[in-house]
This record gives structure tokens, sequence and C-alpha cells, in this order.
């Protein structure tokens, strides 16, 4: 057991009324888990106000409450603190005895990649025989547990029980992806990171942020997470932003690149086919042949990064090696559909102008016929980007059928009506915001040896239609339509 004043010991410029030797039983931050002892953190959110269930908090049972602002409360301590992010992120450290310092932590922040570069991590790391973690888009992944994700990167009362839970199930190394909004946020503030990569840096998530600029902060901040010659950043030296984010690293470095010699982490000899990609590997510690499974340019990029975090952790290449040949495919990017149909199916998550380009680029690399692409753009997101998605996706495809994607509360014909400014209606186009009808007429359209990549969802099982989620696979549904039509 803990006390009110124990838990706040680190929080900065706090000011306590009532007694703070007050024992707590458990912290949270949702009044309907709130039982007795326990001490209700009241954070601000996007959709709702925690401030407006102090009340409630206490009548389940809450002996304490901290709040951005004073708060009229009969509960026996209140603790007021302007910034009430941080300091959640140091009570939930607190109150879990911080075990990220008891693991070995990989986070990766950009763009693109992420889910993929972890998930190739969990493969090179499992080489030695021990259970890996995984916190990501696709799930939160113990040893023994698959919790669904409520966020790529959960808030920090989540990320020290996820923690706390991997520690005590054996798990010694986590491979963790970080949004940008976790970092302005302060969810990872008090984890400890042996490794920091940031693989690439392009537009999104502009409705939060505004600017790239800011983005681009947003993102830099990981880099002031790990300090010392004994934690290590990697980065994407072909990047744009690699400059900038150099001058930021406070520890020691590993830069990757698929092309540029003075990089720490490279390639030789690459042979890209439809199985995957040949490479020779390339590190300061010697070579190997690697030989892919995963699809395209942008898969070998992600395991060159996973290869030089895999190097921070002290891996050798060889174990490096067997891992990333390990991983057969990672869900919902570029996910391979086969019920036996003449023409070939990607499923993958791209909804960004520049995961676009690049799915679509290596899909025109192995594409026998024509190449179709499906997507949309979702609604109540950065508007900045639908025209220019819809350049990426025209100046590559042979046919383009634009359709809905998360749409939230916005028309799906007034999102589409922004898109449609980019697309090159010289080329033959589909509208449909029917997202089944869409995918049925796409289907439809394909030929022997044509390629159609359904971007935007991956793996996804769901549409967001106002509100509310309703079930949607795009999986689903397209071996649904093919097993129909061959049976």
């Amino acid at each position: 057991m803990v006390t009110f004043g124990e838990l706040v010991e680190r929080v900065e410029d706090i000011k306590i009324t009532g007694d703070p030797t007050v024992t707590i039983n458990k912290v949270e931050v949702d009044s309907r888990l709130i039982t007795t002892d326990d001490l209700f953190v009241a954070i601000p959110g996007f959709a709702d106000d925690g401030l407006k269930y102090v009340a409630d908090a206490a009548h389940r049972g809450a002996v304490a409450v901290v709040a951005p602002v004073a708060v009229a409360t009969p509960l026996r301590v209140v603790g007021i603190v302007g910034d009430i992010r941080r300091a959640v992120a140091r009570i939930a450290a607190r109150y879990y005895d911080y075990p990220s310092r008891k693991l070995k932590l990989v986070v990766v922040t950009g763009t693109n990649g992420k889910t993929t570069i972890t998930w190739l991590l969990k493969s090179i790391l499992e080489q030695r025989g021990k259970p890996v973690g995984v916190i990501g888009t696709l799930g939160y992944f113990t040893a023994e547990h698959v919790f669904d994700p409520v966020n790529t990167t959960p808030g920090p009362l989540d990320l020290e029980r996820l923690l706390t839970i991997m520690h005590n199930e054996g798990v010694r190394y986590v491979a963790m992806e970080v949004s940008s909004h976790a970092l302005s946020m302060n969810r990872v503030d008090e984890l400890e990171f042996q490794v920091a990569a940031i693989c690439n840096i392009t537009q999104d998530h502009f409705d939060y942020h505004k600017t790239f600029e800011n983005y681009r902060d947003a993102k830099a901040r990981l880099l002031d997470l790990v300090e010392g010659a004994a934690k290590w950043a990697v980065l994407n030296r072909d990047d744009p932003s690699f400059e900038y984010l150099e001058k930021r690293v406070r520890s020691s470095s590993l830069s990757f690149s698929f092309e540029n010699r003075r990089a720490d982490v490279r390639l030789e000899d690459l042979i890209m086919s439809t199985s995957g990609s040949s490479f020779t590997l390339v590190t300061p510690l010697g070579k190997e042949r690697v030989n892919l499974k995963l699809l395209g340019r942008f898969n070998v990029e992600n395991a060159l990064c996973a290869s030089a975090c895999a190097l921070a952790l002290g891996l050798d290449p060889l174990t490096i090696a067997r891992g990333l040949e390990e991983r057969e495919f990672v869900n919902g990017r570029a996910h391979k559909v086969d019920v036996g149909q003449p023409f070939t199916v990607l499923i993958d998550y791209a909804h960004t102008p520049d995961a676009l380009a690049k799915i679509l680029d290596t899909a025109r690399q192995i594409c026998k016929g024509r190449l179709l692409v499906l997507f949309g753009c979702g609604g109540d997101r950065d508007r900045t980007k639908r025209p220019l998605m819809a350049q990426a996706v025209s100046t590559r495809a042979d046919v383009v059928i634009v359709t809905s994607d998360n749409p939230r509360t916005e028309d799906p014909l007034a999102i589409i009506a922004e898109i449609k400014p980019g697309l090159d209606r010289s080329k033959e186009t589909v509208i449909q915001p029917d997202r089944r009808a869409a995918i049925a007429e796409a289907l439809a359209l394909c030929r022997p040896d044509d390629l159609l990549v359904i971007a935007g969802k991956g793996h996804e099982n769901y549409q967001i239609l106002g509100t509310h989620k309703i079930h949607f696979d795009d999986r689903e549904i397209v071996e649904e339509i093919l097993r129909g039509r061959t049976a």
C-alpha cells in the first residue's frame, strides 16, 4: 500500500488540501472503475472531461482526487496541479514501481511503418528464446494475454499496468509504437527506453498538430527521453528531417538507409520479387544475407530500422537475419488475400499520401497487369491530405475507386468532394461511397494478372459511422465476394 503523499512526491507544483497520509488502494482515471480507498485522477479528454465525474468517484468510494482545477468534494485529500497529464504519468509510474526500469523497451515512432517494425523486432528478439511484449496498433501483447487496443499508445496508467503484467509474465523485451499524440500529451514521459527509433516523418495528423513543424517536433520529443551513452537513438538517414533530428540526439546513435552508404546499417545486392526481397544486410558488426518474406521497398526499409534497433540492443547480424526471415506477414500490411482468383488482392493500412505512394510503388513493381486502387479518407481528420492522397493514387494507378473510410460525423460525399481535386480524371475512376459496394465493383473490374490494393483500413475490422462502430472487415468481404464468384 502507498500513501497519497508518496504517490505525488514527484509531481511538480501540486497544491494539497487534506491529509496526504491517506492510504491509496489503487489509481484510476475512469470513475466507473473506482472502488473503496482509490485515487481518482480527473483528466480532461477530447470527448469528455474527468472533472464531471469527481462526485461519481466519491460515491463509489474514492478517498482522493487529483485535478487540474479546484473541485468541491468531500474526499479526504485533494491535489490541484496545472499539468495534469504530466502528473498522471508520474503518479502511475510511482504506483506501479517503475516497471519500465525492469525491462528493455524499444520504442518506434514515425508516420509509416511503426507496426511492421515492432513486429519484425518481436521476431528478432524472440530468437533469444524469451517472450517479447508488443504495444501498438494491432493490440497489446504480453507473454500470456492479448488486449484490444484503445489507442496506438495507451494512456500512462494503462501503460504502467501493461508493463507490470509483462514483467510478471517473464517478458524481458518490449517493442512499442508511440504516436505523436502520445508524445505531445506526455503519456510516455516516465518510461525508460533503451532504444528510440524515428523511422520517417511525412504529413499526417494536421487536424491535431496544425503544421508539419509541430508534428515533426512532437515526434522529435522522443529523442529527449533517451539520454546518455548507454541509450540509443535510431534515425533514418534518407528522411528529409534527418539533420534536424540528429541535432536533437542526446544518446548514442545509429542510422539506417536504403541507399546512403554513410549509414551505419544499409543493404547491398537487393533483389525484389512477388514473394519478398533478398538482400545483404550491412552493419558495423558484419554482413549477413536476408531473405525477407514481406513485400516491397518500404518493408526493406522497415527491416533496416528493426535491424538497427536490434544492433543497439546487442544482437548480432546472424540472429537479426534469422529473426527477419521468421516474419511471414504483418496483419493488414500488404496482406495478400488469395482464394484462387487469377489476380492479386492486397489489403493495406496506408492512409497517408506517403504510405499510399510506397505501397503503390511496390505494387507497380510486382504487378503484371493493371494496378487498381481502392481508397478513401477518414472523417473528422486532417482534411489537407485528402487531395494529396488522391494525387498519390492517380499518378500510380490505372484504375481508381474512391469510397468511404471511417467517415465518422462527416458526410461521406463531402469527404469525396475534397478528394476529387487531386484525381486525374483521365484515369478510369469509380466513385462509390458505400465501401462494401465499392469493394465488389473493384473486384468485378479485375482481370487476370491485375493487382488490386484496398487501402486505408488494413487490420481494422470496423467502420466508424457517426459516433458508432459497425463490424466491417475488408479481408472478410473480399473473401466472401471471391468465394461467391468462384463457387
